[in-house]
């Protein structure tokens, strides 16, 4: 075992290589996953950034979803906290609803609003 943290922008690597992967076996499940990881990647992003650069603490349960959007929107990344919300609406989707139409564009959507989320985390 590593004992490095894991970096969560993989999960992004993972998406893109799903996405890429579609075309093969259980093309519904990749694309529902890699809007997941697309998801995963952009929070536990935003978390990190939230406790080192916004004095956020989180509580380590289901309340951090909430709670790290409020912590960026409490400290002017409106836009940021709002990207965020729109990737868990669609990874709620695509881990609890039967049918999700549009999913292809839905996960192409998802993959790129992560990528640009995690780069404006670098740029402050």
């Amino acid at each position: 075992m590593s004992t490095t943290p894991f970096g969560w922008r993989d999960f992004l690597v993972l998406a893109n290589q799903l996405l890429d992967d579609a075309g093969g076996k259980v093309p519904e499940a990749r694309l529902r996953t890699a809007t997941s990881r697309a998801y995963y990647a952009a929070y536990c992003e935003c978390k990190s950034y939230a406790v080192l650069n916004l004095g956020y603490v989180p509580s380590n349960d289901v309340d951090d979803h909430f709670n790290v959007r409020k912590a960026f929107r409490d400290h002017g990344r409106e836009g940021d906290a709002r990207d965020l919300r729109q990737l868990r609406d669609w990874r709620d989707r695509c881990d609890y609803e039967p049918q999700v139409p549009g999913i292809c564009a839905m996960t192409v959507n998802a993959i790129e609003k992560a990528k640009m989320l995690l780069a404006r985390l670098e740029s402050g």
